[in-house]
Parts: C-alpha cells; sequence; structure tokens
C-alpha cells in the first residue's frame, strides 16, 4: 500500500521552516494518518501506530493531569508513531530520547494552526491512495494489453519498463539476462554487470519462500554505489523460473513500482510455464536419448541415429563423457533437488559457451556427453572450468570424471563408463571436489573393467572379507593399517606415523592382520594379493575409508 513518509510530509506539506531536530534514521518511516493532540478529553485518539502527532507545547499545561513534552513523546514511542511534529520550544531531554529511539522530531514554526496542518497531511495521504489506486488500474489494463496481444514476457517487460519509466529486467532461473527494458532515461548496460553478484542472495531468499505464482513476494537490494532494485521471482511448479527486477535511483523506488515488478513478475509466470512445458518435452526427450546411448538400450545405431536427428545432434562425431558427482549428503529429496540444480547450471554453462552437448541426470550424478575435435584437452579445462563455476554458483563441491575420446553411437556408452569410474574411484582414492581422468588412474582402469564380474566380489570377499567384517565387529581398524602398511612401502614406523598410532600398536594390528587373515606379511606374492583387494575394494566401493590412507600417500 503506497504511503507518505515523515521526510515527504516535512519537504512537501508542513511550512517552511519547519526543522527537523531528532530522529533523522526515521524519516523513511510512513505515516498512516494525522493525529493532534487536544485540550480537551480525548487529547488523543486511540493510536494504532504509524500516525504523525501534532502536538503544542503550551497545550500540555493545561491538560488534566498536566503532562511534559518528554512524557507525551515516551508514551507516543511506545505506541510506535512514525513522527511528532511540534509547536514550542523542545526540551534537550526530549530531542536526546527522541533521537536515541530514531523518533522523528519536526520543529515547526510559531502560529499555526495545527488543524489545518493534519488536514493538509491527511488529504495528501488520501490522494497518494487514490493516485496508487488508478495507477495498479492502469497497470492491470496494460498487462492484460500484452496478454491479448501474445508477444510473451518479451512484450511484459517492455510495457512496464514504459508504464513506470523504469528499466526492467528479466533473469533466467541460472541468471542469464533473458530481457531489457529501458525505461525513461535508458540506463547504461554496464549497470547490470552487479547483479550477477547478488545471484546468490536472492536465490537462497527465493528457495526459502513460500508463495503463489500470483502473488509473488519482493525484495529491495543496494546495488552499485546509489542504484537499488527490486527483485520478485517467477514462480512455476516445480521451481522458479526466473527473477524480474525493477532498477532505479536509491529511495526513489516507490510502492507502484514494487506492486509492477511483483505483478508483472505474476503474469510472466503464464508465459515462462508455457515455454518451460515445451523445453521440458525436449529434455524429457534428450534425458531418455542419453539414457538410451549411456545404457546400450538404444536398439540398432540407426535408431539412434534417427532419434539424434529428431533432436538436431550428430552422434557419429568424436565425444568425451564428463561425469559431475555433487558432494555431500543430505535427505534424498534435497539431494535430488540439488543435483537438478547443478545439471541446470551446467547446461546454462554450455549454452553460455555456446556448446551443443547433451546432458542430463543418470541416477544421481549429471552426464555431458560433449562434441570434442582435439585430442582431449580441451575436455579436461571445459570440466575444471564447469565444476568450478557451478560450484561457486551452488556453493557445494562438485567432482567431475572424463572418460577418454571415443567416436559413434557405440563409443558414447563406453566414454561413459570411463567417466563413471573416473568420478567413483577418482573421487574415492584422490578425494572429492576435484577432476578426475580415467587416463590417469593407472592400475585402476584394469578393475573397472572387472567391477562386474562376480571373479572381482569373490576375490575381494576371499582375502579382505574376514578383515572386514573383523572391524565391522570391532569397530577395528586393521584394514586401514594394512593399507597404511603398504602405502608406507612396508614400513611399520612410517606407518604408525601416518596412522597417528605408536609403533608396538601398528605392529600388534599386522599381527592380528596374519592371524584373522591367514597369511604371512613377509610373503611378497601375500602382501601383492592383499594390496590388489584393497584397489578391488576402491572399485567395488565397499565403504571403508581407504581414501584418506591413499591421499596421504
Amino acid at each position: 500500500m503506497p504511503g507518505l513518509s515523515v521526510e515527504a510530509a516535512w519537504r512537501e506539506i508542513l511550512p517552511r521552516g519547519t526543522e527537523l531536530v531528532a530522529g533523522a534514521v526515521g524519516l523513511d518511516r510512513l505515516i498512516t494518518w494525522p493525529v493532534t493532540l487536544r485540550a480537551r478529553a480525548p487529547a488523543l485518539p486511540h493510536l494504532k501506530g504509524g500516525e504523525l502527532a501534532f502536538v503544542a507545547v503550551e497545550t500540555l499545561a493545561v491538560l488534566d493531569p498536566p503532562q511534559t513534552l518528554l512524557a507525551v513523546i515516551r508514551s507516543m514511542a511506545l505506541k510506535q508513531v512514525s513522527g511528532v511534529a511540534v509547536v514550542g520550544p523542545i526540551s534537550p531531554e526530549a530531542i536526546s530520547l527522541a533521537e536515541s529511539i530514531g523518533l522523528p522530531i519536526l520543529a515547526l514554526p510559531a502560529a499555526h494552526y495545527l488543524p489545518e496542518l493534519e488536514q493538509a497531511v491527511s488529504r495528501a495521504i488520501v490522494d497518494r491512495r487514490n493516485l496508487f489506486h488508478q495507477r495498479s488500474q492502469d497497470l492491470f489494463r496494460e498487462l492484460t494489453e500484452a496478454a491479448i496481444e501474445g508477444g510473451g514476457v518479451e512484450t511484459i517487460v517492455s510495457k512496464v519498463a514504459r508504464f513506470t519509466r523504469r528499466t526492467i529486467v528479466l533473469e533466467s532461473p541460472t541468471f542469464e539476462v533473458r530481457h531489457v527494458g529501458f525505461g525513461e532515461p535508458a540506463e547504461r548496460e554496464d549497470f547490470f554487470a552487479s547483479l550477477a553478484a547478488q545471484s546468490a542472495k536472492v536465490e537462497r531468499w527465493a528457495i526459502n519462500l513460500a508463495y503463489s505464482a500470483s502473488e509473488p513476494p519482493t525484495m529491495r537490494l543496494a546495488i552499485e554505489g546509489d542504484r537499488e532494485r527490486i527483485v520478485a521471482p517467477i514462480a512455476g511448479r516445480e521451481g522458479t523460473l526466473g527473477y524480474l527486477s525493477i532498477l532505479g535511483r536509491r529511495g526513489q523506488l516507490e510502492p507502484i513500482d514494487e506492486m509492477a515488478v511483483s505483478r508483472a513478475a505474476a503474469a510472466c509466470a503464464a508465459d515462462l510455464a508455457r515455454e518451460r512445458a515445451v523445453l521440458d518435452v525436449e529434455d524429457r526427450l534428450e534425458a531418455d536419448l542419453i539414457e538410451a546411448l549411456i545404457s546400450g538400450g538404444y536398439g540398432s545405431v540407426a535408431s539412434a541415429r534417427a532419434r539424434a536427428r529428431r533432436l538436431r545432434l550428430d552422434v557419429d562425431q568424436r565425444f568425451g563423457a564428463i561425469v559431475f558427482g555433487v558432494d555431500g549428503g543430505g535427505s534424498d529429496g534435497s539431494a535430488a533437488l540439488m543435483v537438478r540444480r547443478a545439471r541446470d547450471r551446467i547446461i546454462a554453462e554450455l549454452d553460455r559457451r555456446t556448446i551443443r552437448a547433451p546432458t542430463g541426470i543418470h541416477e544421481r550424478v549429471v552426464v555431458s556427453l560433449v562434441p570434442v575435435a582435439d585430442d582431449g584437452r580441451s575436455l579436461r579445462t571445459l570440466a575444471d572450468d564447469l565444476r568450478s563455476a557451478v560450484s561457486e554458483a551452488l556453493g557445494v563441491a562438485l567432482t567431475a570424471g572424463i572418460g577418454r575420446i571415443h567416436e559413434g553411437v557405440d563409443g558414447l556408452r563406453l566414454a561413459f563408463q570411463e567417466a563413471e569410474g573416473a568420478l567413483q574411484v577418482g573421487g574415492r582414492i584422490r578425494g572429492e571436489g576435484r577432476t578426475h581422468h580415467y587416463a590417469d588412474l593407472g592400475l585402476y582402469r584394469l578393475l573397472l573393467a572387472l567391477r562386474s564380474s562376480a571373479d572381482l566380489e569373490a576375490y575381494y570377499g576371499d582375502l579382505l572379507g574376514p578383515l572386514v567384517e573383523y572391524d565391522q565387529r570391532n569397530a577395528g581398524d586393521l584394514v586401514r593399517t594394512l593399507d597404511a602398511y603398504f602405502a608406507c612401502l612396508g614400513s611399520p614406523t612410517d606407518a604408525a606415523e601416518m596412522l597417528g598410532v605408536h609403533r608396538n600398536t601398528l605392529m600388534y594390528r599386522l599381527k592380528r592382520i596374519e592371524e584373522i587373515a591367514r597369511i604371512d606379511l613377509s610373503d611378497a606374492e601375500a602382501r601383492l594379493a592383499l594390496h590388489l583387494a584393497i584397489r578391488v575394494a576402491d572399485v567395488l566401493g565397499r565403504g571403508v575409508d581407504y581414501g584418506r590412507i591413499a591421499q596421504s600417500s
């Protein structure tokens, strides 16, 4: 609802010579209605908060009982009035109290009839409300015309910019500027660069809100020097469809501007929902194709090519796969939401680089199939850049796995399998929040090729099974001890230092390992078999914390 601020009343309505003597920080308070302290009972009507109170000091002496200005100001502050305009001397104590609580005190020139000033302020408030109502009706007509014209969100943005004579910016869910409507005068385009710095703050605010598409909330933010914005989210059925902002000089954006950006965001929601529905169909088709290509469920090569052509994709190129994992736990719902947000950010980053790379979600990872023209160096650079950009934007760590370059439909599945293996094993043994390449995995490449083999499972169970069972029953560290022992090239002293235990403790653990696993650690072949079994456990993801030991080595 529009309102008259204390500052506006002071500068535009109250008589010349009126001075602000206290409470400058409260000048932006809105006045709900003016009231005047009267000599007869009741001295003041019931105060509801937000009033501008007119007080004549000489009247205080004839009240029953008499009051001081200090007492009146204290009482009015408790009632949360917006300001007090006083005729007559104002005591230093009253000024000090008002200043301490931020209550504006205006000293009026002598010989002014307070009821006339009360009427002037009330007329101004009514006039502003009537003007706001008329302007809101005009805005409704503008938005209705935009809907009838069917010009989409661009028409809405342009009409609202002309209506408010301010700059309107439409951003995508990933804060790419989609459309700008310039008011009068037009803002410089470099003005919008400062919006990007607030994207994370705006996104966190919108995520934590519960609101309807027809009544989006607004948030006012200061930007770049003396400017500010009012931003409203554009709500869709399954998340935010974008953000609409109105820009202007700080302190000059009025209630009608706030209402305009909120109603325009509601109007944009319908158009963007229709647009999203079309894109969702294309996304589902692309996601289905990606799933078929990486799982081998595409039937024939000719069938895969035909499906890809309908999506304007050439699957006979040389491709490399990048698989992204979002690090951290969380509930299934929150984790799935973060994976979807990561996918959307990755797609936006690829679009920004004009890279046409089919991207979708497979289980709980994001898969991008990237056409590659060189020997694969650009793929590693791209994976690093995407991982860093998306991690920074979402505030979470991402781990990336890269496969080698392969050609054709059949090669896509192999590229994905390699990238997925690099993500899983690389993240486990070398740490999350990094980019891992299949070509750098060494021995693990051989083990990854066998991970679906029953023999690999049996090998792991035969050699490490008894030690794992012992650790689980007794909260032990035998497997970690064995891994540290191998990482330190069989040096008990170095292994004890790595684990932070006494050398005698480590020697006791090694003896228990020999007894439980029924092996002799002095036998080179036995050591090799156990070391290989630990690396097999990495590939199988058996949940024992080997990564810290392997990473330390």
